[in-house]
């Protein structure tokens, strides 16, 4: 299970001689612009953006756009390791570069073609400017700022599944797993309950329900993911840092 860790929560009691806790650092809210005058800062961003966008944490519309912005991105990758600027990139490089939902939907030899290229065609970036154009590459994405969760089942007929939610500091979206457009949107002002759920079967997901709307309209939608612990306690923290009542 991955929560956050509240600020009067003291962090040695998640570090366990057994070493069974990983702690890791994470920006949840994107609310104050970014700045690059410090490389530390720069290398934390980094790293949190480029794991999010490999592991399909950032969405990107499938098409020609697409295989254009995974061929961009893997160059800055590349050249954001140390004295990597002019080396040639393998295969198995492009890949580890490549987003593991992606690497089905875009050819090997095409894109292989289209990095060589813009290697041979641009001007190397040194690691720390390479990472920055990698960080503000990915900022334009339209989903930036939300931490996405992967949804088997929801309980709005209305909402395709599988499917995407999305949660940044104001809203909680359902997207469209392959048109990414967003079907439902629910204002974190308008939560008035969240509990998670227990897998209705041995095999089955945990769930998480949402419980929104007005007195006058209430409504209640559930959802079944992996990842519904993470997602309850995210939405919290968020609520607690945002100063919204729920």
């Amino acid at each position: 299970m991955v929560r956050p860790i509240r600020p009067e929560e003291y962090l040695h009691d998640y570090l366990p001689e057994d070493s069974l806790v990983t702690v890791t650092l994470r920006r949840l809210i994107w609310r104050t612009p970014l700045h690059f005058e410090n490389n530390i800062y720069t290398d934390v961003h980094y790293g949190q953006i480029q794991w999010d966008y490999l592991n399909g944490r950032m969405l990107l519309s499938y098409g020609k756009e697409m295989e254009m912005q995974v061929g961009i991105l893997a160059m800055l990758q590349h050249w954001a390791k140390p004295q990597q600027q002019n080396s040639a990139l393998s295969r198995e490089e492009l890949k580890e570069y490549t987003p593991q939902t992606l690497q089905s939907y875009i050819s090997p030899e095409e894109l292989e073609n289209q990095v060589g290229t813009l290697l041979r065609t641009r001007q190397p970036l040194p690691p720390v400017d390479a990472k920055i154009q990698f960080i503000e590459h990915v900022m334009k994405l339209p989903f930036f700022g939300y931490t996405i969760y992967f949804v088997e089942r929801v309980s709005d007929d209305t909402i395709s599944v599988p499917c995407f939610f999305g949660l940044n500091k104001e809203e909680i979206i359902a997207v469209d797993k392959t048109s990414q457009a967003v079907s439902c949107v629910i204002p974190l002002k308008e939560l008035q309950k969240i509990r998670t759920l227990r897998p209705l079967s041995d095999d089955g997901l945990p769930g998480l329900e949402l419980n929104y709307g007005s007195a006058a309209s209430p409504k209640t939608m559930w959802l079944e993911l992996s990842q519904a612990k993470e997602m309850y306690h995210t939405i919290v923290v968020i609520l607690d840092k945002t100063g919204l009542p729920y």
